[in-house]
């Protein structure tokens, strides 16, 4: 842990501050590409170090957190994360164990990072800190903490810090998997797959793998250099990509089922749906 990190005493551990952001606006004159570095200005990494232990002190680490959707308990759809992340790893940053908070995101997914950049923040919503709208019957995030900054920062600092490296699978298992598509949910499958020691290859018919991430979201949004450094973090776990390889006539299936013991089909959201017989 840095030295300069000073994690919440017991006096303080639970801040009164306001709600904050990670990132502000740059004024308008700047804003004329976009990047993100001139659409939002980046703090420094000891500014970023100070703002993630402020901004996760105000997590009150509730005994039954409602930021994690509760599968056992009645919700609505729109509250609680939907990955149940784990809120472990809130608390560790606010301990100041920034290392530790990378390695608990690590064990949820990989793409914790890009979902920092994308995700609608749900967990807010849960949060007991959101403010109760009574005459509209919502729940605003106005008051919550800011988790998804939080988690966005988290990853911008553990990429500096270069902590952010490929898992360490289990020994091969002698079983292969084929995975169609390079988006979130076969790039997450084929992530699970490999760390118990399968050999796993992933196939798009695009040229490069990220799906949705990659081609629909712009640049201003996320960042295509992360999205390409954690490609290479599965590339790094052993993972193979065969992209441009679109798999569309029978003949191609066939040989995908004889050549691999299993097939998974995460096409997302161009076709997410099939209808199939046995």
């Amino acid at each position: 842990m840095p030295s300069r990190l000073r994690p919440a005493q017991d006096g303080d551990r639970f801040s009164r501050e306001p709600r904050t952001h990670l990132l502000e606006y740059n004024d308008v004159e700047s804003r004329t590409k976009s990047s993100l570095a001139e659409l939002y200005a980046l703090p420094s990494v000891s500014q970023l170090e100070r703002w993630l232990l402020n901004a996760s002190a105000r997590c009150t680490d509730c005994a039954v957190p409602t930021c994690v959707r509760d599968r056992r308990m009645p919700t609505t759809h729109e509250q609680g994360c939907s990955l149940n992340n784990p809120h472990e790893w809130l608390d560790l940053v606010a301990q100041g164990k920034l290392p530790e908070a990378v390695f608990k995101h690590n064990e949820t997914t990989l793409l914790w990072g890009m979902y920092g950049f994308l995700c609608y923040a749900p967990c807010e919503l849960g949060c007991m800190h959101s403010d109760n709208d009574s005459t509209q019957g919502v729940r605003s995030r106005s008051g919550a903490v800011s988790i998804k900054d939080v988690e966005l920062g988290l990853f911008l600092w553990a990429h500096d810090q270069g902590l952010l490296t490929p898992a360490v699978c289990k020994s091969d298992t002698g079983k292969s998997v084929a995975v169609i598509g390079a988006g979130p949910a076969g790039l997450e499958a084929a992530h699970r797959l490999r760390l118990q020691g399968h050999d796993v290859t992933v196939f798009d018919a695009l040229d490069k793998a990220g799906g949705l991430m990659r081609y629909e979201i712009p640049s201003y949004k996320m960042p295509k250099t992360y999205l390409d450094f954690t490609i290479d973090l599965y590339r790094g776990e052993g993972i193979n990509f065969s992209l441009g390889q679109r798999i569309t006539r029978p003949d191609q299936a066939e040989d995908l089922m004889r050549d691999f013991d299993a097939v998974i089909l995460a096409t997302g959201a161009p076709r997410a749906r099939y209808e199939m017989r046995g």
